[in-house]
């Protein structure tokens, strides 16, 4: 009887364009000369457009739709783009409203400012809200909302599944695991 949950999809929150470097490892320097072709990997800055305008369009709308709403909002991206959001929101949150919860203060991360680290499989948990002392400071976008960072690298939704042998590609399917869509419900 749950409501199904309604995906958004948006070009916002791709994986880095790598361009030509695309599929080849890390080490391997672009050929010389490069062809006329050859395309160059996705600017920093033009993945932070793209994180800025996936936040205004999307996440923005949200908030001040129903701002003392208790909305449960994922967003499911890769790590490079993922720590671009989040470099924008400690941008335009109040640096005052913005915190670290204290029970995650035994990690690395003892300061919102610090860009955070997960693994692939880790999600983070930040809570916004709006601020009950409505402290504004003129240069923040956000001025009025906490943003509090409650679980950084949270793995315990791994808890019941087994690692199957081979790497990314190479292992077999596993019907026994959970489907992403479990793990929203």
């Amino acid at each position: 009887g749950e409501t199904p949950l309604q995906p958004i999809v948006t070009q916002n929150l791709r994986e880095k364009d790598y361009g030509s470097m695309e599929g080849r490892f890390w080490n391997t320097s672009p050929p010389s000369p490069r062809p006329r072709d050859w395309a160059i990997p996705e600017s920093k800055e033009s993945m932070r457009k793209r994180a800025e305008s996936f936040f205004n369009e999307h996440l923005l709308p949200l908030l001040m739709r129903d701002p003392h709403g208790r909305q449960n909002i994922a967003v499911v991206a890769h790590g490079i783009i993922l720590q671009e959001l989040w470099a924008y929101c400690i941008e335009i949150f109040n640096p005052t409203d913005t915190q670290i919860a204290p029970r995650i203060h035994d990690t690395n991360m003892t300061t919102p400012h610090r860009k955070p680290t997960w693994s692939n499989t880790g999600y983070m948990t930040v809570l916004i809200t709006p601020d009950a002392t409505q402290k504004t400071i003129l240069h923040t976008f956000m001025p009025g909302f906490a943003f509090v960072v409650l679980s950084i690298d949270e793995k315990k939704h791994l808890s019941n599944l087994r690692r199957t042998r081979g790497g990314v590609g190479t292992a077999a399917h596993d019907v026994k695991q959970r489907k992403i869509d479990q793990f929203f419900r």
